[in-house]
């Protein structure tokens, strides 16, 4: 049992390496302070526990480690964090994120500085934030969110465990939104709107993009799958409208998975299906925006795909005119699907 007011809960697949690197990175920080727990999604790699062990002789004393029996994907392992928590509060850790040198430190700063808070989102690489902000309930979040893609970063987010463990259950049932922490806190806050949530402003670590192309994420699998949080039972309208506003917000997703789309398709004979799935996910995410920009991407997108070939050669015509040719390669070589699943 962990004894610690804080405890780091690394959800973990394969990437051997990159998880030495972190619990080395929470070692140099660890004074007895804070406990870990490493869960492992029933790595193909077998050599993960017994590498930990090799690398730090102590590791009994501040680590623990959980191999699932059967592999549960990323989804259903982040939820089983919240179930193995044992202490006050806890911090979701990517097992390849860079850590700040301070960031225990802070965390442990942050949760004695707002005892009666339930979350608490720290700022990273992915938006920084100007100061430390403080607000309550679902719409007190979603009215004071600066960015959705900061807010779902698995290692951005420090919980106190006792209010989110009546929400399991919850985080299982939307855990193919890829999102299943954000769907636990969403209901949370909109079931307890007096609940306290600090966006703080300082770092505990930056987002750090996988050098393996297998290991990258899929903007169309998380698309998919993050966009589904507009289902989530109980939101008036308002809060979707505003949680659909801050999807948009957090990057141009309508023209990375149109091209995307597009160059997939190229050499088949219909794009039928790419167009399918690019109305699925701009009808969700666009749904509530009604400008008429987003109108006309809406219509004007999915008409490349009665000729897919005519429009990649349209489209490489003007991205050559306006000197972004290099561009069509990130769309033509984004991973179908993520290797994080």
């Amino acid at each position: 049992m962990n004894t610690h007011q804080l405890l780091v809960t690394i959800p973990n697949y394969n990437r051997r390496e990159q998880l030495l690197a972190t619990l080395a990175s929470l070692r140099r920080q660890w004074t007895g302070q804070f406990g870990v727990l490493v869960l492992d999604d029933c790595s193909e790699d077998l050599s993960i526990q017994s590498a930990i062990l090799n690398a730090f002789p102590d590791a009994p004393k501040w680590l623990s480690f959980i191999r699932h029996q059967n592999r549960v994907g990323l989804s259903a392992n982040l939820v089983s964090c919240f179930s193995n928590a044992d202490s006050e509060w806890m911090w979701t850790l990517g097992n390849d994120d860079e850590l700040a040198v301070d960031a225990i430190d802070t965390i442990l700063e942050a949760v004695r500085d707002n005892p009666d808070s339930c979350f608490i989102n720290f700022a990273s690489n992915l938006a920084t934030r100007p100061e430390t902000r403080t607000t309550t309930g679902l719409d007190g979040l979603l009215g004071q969110l600066d960015s959705h893609a900061n807010l779902n970063f698995l290692s951005t987010g420090v919980y106190r465990v006792k209010h989110f463990k009546k929400y399991i259950a919850t985080g299982y049932h939307y855990g193919y939104t890829f999102s299943p922490h954000l769907a636990m806190l969403f209901s949370l806050l909109r079931v307890c709107p007096n609940q306290t949530v600090v966006l703080h402003c300082k770092e505990i670590c930056k987002h750090r993009p996988a050098r393996d192309s297998k290991e990258k994420w899929s903007r169309i699998d998380f698309c998919l799958g993050s966009a589904a949080l507009l289902e989530l039972e109980g939101l008036t309208f308002e809060q979707r409208r505003r949680l659909a506003e801050s999807f948009t917000n957090s990057g141009k997703v309508h023209e990375f998975i149109a091209l995307q789309l597009l160059a997939e398709c190229q050499g088949q004979p219909s794009g039928a299906v790419q167009k399918f799935i690019l109305q699925a996910i701009m009808q969700r995410y666009f749904y509530f925006d009604r400008s008429v920009s987003r109108w006309i991407k809406k219509r004007v997108y999915p008409m490349m795909f009665w000729s897919p070939r005519i429009a990649w050669w349209l489209v490489g015509i003007v991205f050559t005119c306006t000197g972004r040719k290099e561009q069509l390669d990130i769309y033509r070589h984004a991973p179908r699907q993520g290797g994080w699943r």
